[in-house]
């Protein structure tokens, strides 16, 4: 059951209906269901009850799926004057026999039997005071139908004390099609929306709409997963720790989504061109048209919808006729057929805008694509410019890597207090380091969003970072070989730095270096400044051995690799809504 605003819909004639006053006179009833002693009236048929706004228009739809559409100024006062204001509109729908044999709606006009497609009993009051449905400003009505039977009027309806029903004043219904404004019409796939609602949030937005259903639809015409994320950097570095050539973490990750660059389906240029106000006096916008575009879809042929498009001058059904043909051969040329058995026809006046429309088509769908296109390139370099950043970022970063490993390898540091010539002499003592290994636990370090371990090596004046896998556990060298060069028996610091929304957190250990070094760390609150003072004592270290400035890069690394988690996350949306929009490559890939 739903109830929205939209704009202005032309008026139609109504269906069969049940509706006891629907007119102010000098002598206006007032509207009822049934009388108060009426023996049907504890199985009647329920109604539902609308409260609208009477200052706008309203489309209101009940759950057995009549949709009633009520412009603005359509209902009146007993004088038949506008009013305005909140209404309140009472729905009945009587579309099964068992409904209308409760309700004793018995199909008998004058004594004469009457074939029925469905009764309702709608009435409107306001403020408590029976309201009227404008002659001049009518509601329209659209009542649920398998088929559409051929001869059907529209009765008004009257009800006796007894529960006994009579319908007079039957009233032709033209048969030409009723045009509805395209925000009530679902021109996407079957489960599209579906699929935009489960994947919320995404792109920033917290809740689907139409409107973002429909951009990501029509996004579809030009985007493509390889072109779109193009190459990223990888911010997954381990630090290299025994001056070999190894790679310090990868420049390039094959970050790409396994997308189908073949347009198997209806190409969503197409709907978003038809979706216009030039379309809309035509059967494009009509209910009709709507049915028939979910088959459409399947198809996986623009020929087919285009059949549509260039023949809106002709009726419904001649369409029908020519995607039958086109579709010789194919198991959906039934439906086509069973479409064209039906012989609707065409919106009043819609063979005038024929050859105009042809022209237009072509000339917006052109335009369709090519702003497409163009978002999707400002997108691309945006994304690009981004990647590029990254990688300059990891570059810089590789490089101070080099540097500190080269130091901590290759340079000898020592504190000198004389003048004069210093020489510095290899000589036949062999370098005090020795192959270890540090593991160091961090309780509970997979709830922090980031978690950073450093060693110093206070004798050398040397920082290493510590690699992990999951957050908790952090170790020297390679996963598969945990260890390093590091100095024999000297005095060390581990120092284990992380953030939880941004909030600062640490732990710190003194040791002595030992082969196999295993320490246990509970991180604690901080505050920046506290933090920024405790870290200070290693100012004086070179750049490549700062705590501070290794930090400053983990930061810029780890929010280029959140922005990369998000792009791959609605990289993966878009890559399902895809599979959705071009069903025939999905079959083509089961298979």
């Amino acid at each position: 059951m739903k109830t929205n605003t939209l704009h202005l819909l032309p008026a139609s004639l109504l269906v069969l209906m049940l509706l006891q006053s629907c007119q102010p006179s000098d002598t206006a009833e007032t509207t009822f269901k049934h009388h108060p002693h009426d023996p049907f009236r504890e199985t009647m048929v329920e109604s539902q009850i609308f409260e609208l706004n009477a200052s706008q228009d309203n489309v209101t739809e009940g759950k057995h799926e009549t949709l009633l559409v009520f412009p603005k100024g359509c209902f009146v006062n007993a004088e038949g004057k506008a009013v305005t204001g909140k209404v309140k509109v009472e729905l009945a729908e009587a579309f099964s026999l068992s409904r209308m044999l409760l309700s004793n709606l018995t199909t008998t006009s004058d004594s004469a039997l009457l074939e029925t497609g469905g009764m309702i009993f709608l009435n409107v009051t306001g403020n408590g005071e029976q309201l009227y449905i404008s002659k001049s400003n009518p509601v329209y009505i659209e009542i649920p139908a398998p088929h559409k039977v051929p001869g059907m009027m529209a009765y008004k309806g009257t009800r006796d004390a007894t529960g006994n029903m009579n319908w007079t004043e039957p009233k032709t219904l033209e048969d030409f099609l009723v045009p509805i404004d395209f925000s009530l019409l679902d021109f996407l796939p079957k489960g599209f929306d579906d699929e935009v609602v489960i994947s919320m949030p995404f792109a920033g937005r917290q809740k689907a709409d139409r409107a973002l259903a429909d951009s990501l639809y029509y996004s579809l015409s030009v985007r493509d997963g390889k072109e779109w994320l193009g190459k990223m950097a990888d911010v997954n570095l381990n630090e290299p720790n025994d001056n070999s050539t190894q790679s310090v973490g990868n420049q390039i990750d094959g970050d790409t989504v396994d997308e189908e660059t073949a347009y198997c389906g209806i190409d969503p240029a197409i709907i978003q061109a038809i979706r216009s106000e030039e379309f809309q006096k035509t059967f494009i916008a009509t209910r009709e048209f709507e049915k028939r575009l979910q088959t459409i879809f399947s198809t996986c042929r623009d020929d087919i919808i285009e059949i549509y498009i260039k023949n809106t001058d002709k009726n419904l059904w001649e369409s029908d006729s020519l995607a039958a043909v086109a579709l010789q051969g194919d198991a959906l040329r039934r439906e086509f057929l069973r479409f064209h058995q039906w012989k609707q026809t065409n919106v009043d006046g819609a063979g005038k805008y024929g050859a105009l429309l042809r022209q237009y088509y072509e000339q917006r769908l052109s335009a369709v694509k090519s702003s497409l296109e163009v978002a999707r390139d400002k997108a691309i370099r945006a994304h690009r410019e981004k990647n590029e950043k990254a990688i300059k970022t990891l570059e810089t970063y590789k490089e101070l890597l080099r540097k500190r490993e080269a130091y901590r390898m290759e340079t000898y540091g020592f504190i000198w207090s004389e003048t004069g010539w210093i020489n510095i002499d290899r000589g036949i003592a062999p370098k005090n380091f020795e192959w270890g290994k540090l593991e160091v636990a961090v309780q509970n370090g997979k709830a922090f969003d980031r978690v950073h371990t450093y060693v110093v090596y206070q004798s050398i004046r040397s920082l290493y970072r510590l690699n992990t896998m999951e957050q908790e556990v952090f170790f020297t060298g390679e996963q598969t070989d945990r260890g390093m060069w590091m100095p024999k028996k000297q005095p060390a610091t581990c120092i284990v730095i992380a953030y939880k929304d941004e909030e600062p957190y640490w732990a710190v250990n003194e040791f002595i270096t030992g082969p196999g070094e295993r320490l246990a760390l509970t991180l604690s609150p901080t505050k920046y400044e506290d933090l920024n003072v405790a870290l200070r004592a290693y100012d004086s270290y070179g750049q490549e051995n700062n705590i501070n400035e290794d930090l400053k890069n983990m930061a810029l690394l780890a929010e280029d690799d959140k922005r990369r988690a998000v792009l791959r996350s609605e990289l993966a949306v878009i890559s399902r809504l895809r599979r959705i929009a071009y069903p025939c490559c999905a079959v083509v890939e089961k298979n």
